[in-house]
């Protein structure tokens, strides 16, 4: 219980809180880091006190369990500074894998503090035994884990599925046009004209498509985790369809198909992990 709450923290305060601007700042502003280190403790510490509201159990704000979260949020800082810029270094700045190794060290650091070092401070063994042991509170634990899972389906797939296309498109412009020829036969006194028509269907660049996305994994999770397989077939079918006009051209069947393909993977892998966690719960 105590990992997914730190976990859902992070991935708000990453997420949600953190603009695409601050993203870049924080890594060569120092203040900019702090501010964000700051909001990750913040959040954390909202989310308990929601906890608290559920529970009314004050040991919740225990000095342990603050200084835990605080020397988290230091971590927090030291990877969004210090460990950024050597992944910078490692990957070549390559944004995918920079990103993924990025969230890969923060799931690990929240790892470590929630089963390793954690419980030598009774940290997660206070969480723990009031929000999981109690079957009182079970709707509070399952809440949060929808939250998690909802933030993961939602931002950090789109995050990783932009960070990949923007690995791949180094060169290609991303305002382009979809460009279809007619053909017009007009028949005037036995006499036949042809003439042909262009017609551009631009491909816009819009917050459309990051909502259909999001739309689109939520659906197949709740699908998947429903075991309705049939409905995945539809949606991506009526995905399809939507796009008909834009399957001529081969530059956006190639971006359509990845990102389609990437996207339901996505989904049936957290699907996977959230019937795995229900069950065992």
């Amino acid at each position: 219980m105590v990992f997914f709450i730190l976990f859902l923290s992070h991935l708000i305060s990453d997420f949600l809180w953190q603009s695409r601007e601050m993203a870049e700042r924080k890594v060569k502003s120092y203040k900019t880091a702090i501010l964000h280190a700051f909001i990750h403790f913040v959040s954390t510490i909202v989310i308990l006190f929601i906890c608290y509201l559920f529970t009314l159990k004050s040991v919740l704000f225990s000095f342990p369990i603050i200084a835990t979260i605080a020397i988290i949020s230091v971590f927090h800082f030291l990877l969004d500074t210090f460990g950024k810029r050597l992944l910078n270094k490692l990957f070549r700045n390559n944004v995918f894998f920079v990103f993924l190794a990025d969230q890969i060290l923060h799931f690990m650091l929240l790892f470590v503090f929630t089963f390793l070092l954690v419980p030598n401070y009774r940290f997660g063994n206070i969480v723990d035994s009031i929000l999981v042991s109690n079957i009182i509170y079970k709707p509070l634990f399952m809440i949060i884990l929808l939250l998690t899972f909802f933030m993961l389906l939602t931002c950090f797939t789109g995050h990783l599925i932009a960070k990949l296309f923007i690995t791949l498109n180094h060169n290609k412009n991303d305002k382009e046009s979809l460009e279809e020829v007619r053909v017009i036969e007009k028949t005037t006194n036995d006499v036949t004209e042809i003439t042909t028509e262009k017609i551009k269907y631009p491909v816009e660049v819009n917050e459309y498509g990051k909502w259909i996305g999001y739309c689109e994994r939520i659906i197949i999770f709740l699908l998947f985790f429903l075991q309705a397989y049939e409905g995945i077939a539809i949606i991506v079918a009526l995905k399809t369809f939507a796009r008909y006009q834009q399957l001529n051209q081969k530059n956006f069947v190639e971006k359509y198909l990845l990102g389609t393909l990437f996207s339901v993977m996505m989904a049936i892998l957290f699907g996977i992990l959230a019937r795995a966690i229900f069950f065992i719960f």
